[in-house]
């Protein structure tokens, strides 16, 4: 069963991964190649390097594996593994760092840059309570921010790993946290449909971790057109 797919643009090949292996599909939907085994247990999570050249998978057991995206030949691998399931691999491109998120309850910065193995860095210990569903990096402003299954959102300081600042609002599952470089907003979506827009520091100092924007997706409501939202109130909004 499939569990995670991306577009490759540089090589325009599809990539999907299912169980240990993945899949290379092309732009008109043709398998060209399909690769067992790549991971020793099962994939999670997948993204692709700053130059796309490489693909980078979480796995059921805690490990970042890097292979080459091509040939699915496996470059290196995390030298300290997560405990539980990877949830969420971000890739900073300017830096070459990894960040990724774990049932384990750990947050983890990564040097992806390292020849060898995919090397540890800092951590986050007890990030949240509850499962960590989402992870996203904000290089201008200098921060992580992560989502967990009990609907709280955390922002941390990118450099000394301390918490900035708290998202309060949402009351379904986090499933999506996106900053929107280079300003100073934090994107968040839950599993009830919500998507909401908060300001982050170094924006104005009353707008920090205030929800400025909040609108739900009605397109799984038969009633209403996909293109159905609503702001606050029982009226629809187009979006």
């Amino acid at each position: 069963i499939p569990v995670a797919s991306l577009y490759n643009p540089t090589i325009k090949k599809f990539v999907i991964a299912a169980n240990k292996g993945i899949k290379l599909y092309n732009e008109f939907g043709k398998l060209e190649q399909e690769l067992y085994d790549v991971c020793s247990s099962p994939v999670t999570f997948i993204c692709m390097d700053d130059r796309q050249r490489k693909l980078i998978m979480g796995t059921q057991q805690g490990n970042i594996v890097v292979a080459n995206f091509m040939n699915g030949a496996v470059m290196k691998e995390a030298d300290d593994p997560h405990d539980k399931d990877v949830t969420a691999i971000f890739y900073v491109n300017k830096d070459k760092i990894l960040v990724t998120a774990s049932w384990d309850h750990r947050i983890r910065v990564w040097d992806e840059n390292d020849p060898e193995d995919v090397v540890l860095l800092r951590q986050i210990e007890d990030a949240h309570h509850a499962d960590i569903t989402s992870v996203a990096v904000s290089h201008d402003l200098s921060l992580i921010a992560s989502g967990g299954s009990d609907s709280t959102v955390h922002v941390w300081d990118f450099l000394n790993m301390k918490l900035d600042g708290v998202c309060m609002g949402h009351t379904a599952e986090i499933s999506a946290v996106l900053f929107v470089d280079p300003y100073p907003v934090l994107i968040t979506a839950d599993a009830a449909g919500f998507i909401k827009v908060w300001g982050t520091r170094f924006g104005r100092l009353h707008d920090r971790y205030r929800c400025l924007f909040s609108a739900q997706n009605l397109s799984v409501d038969e009633n209403l057109p996909a293109t159905f939202m609503t702001e606050g109130g029982d009226e629809p909004m187009v979006a």
